[in-house]
């Protein structure tokens, strides 16, 4: 399932963009969650969901593009 996002771009500051997001879904038991970076990927987050539960996930994102 893939996340969209919306952008802004703000005036008061020149070349800056803002993009969010939220999404929710369902997980069951023994199913991952991985978020990390890519390519060469720094992982930000990796867990298992444990053996008789469920997670219900929500997923908010937002990022904030900057002249680097």
């Amino acid at each position: 399932m893939t996340m969209i996002l919306n952008s802004i771009i703000s005036a008061a500051k020149a070349e800056t963009k803002h993009y969010t997001g939220t999404n929710e879904f369902p997980m069951a038991a023994g199913k991952s969650l991985k978020i990390e970076t890519s390519p060469g990927g720094e992982e930000v987050f990796n867990e298992e969901v444990p053996v008789g539960k469920s997670w219900i996930v929500t997923i908010d994102i937002s990022i904030k593009e900057v002249v680097a």
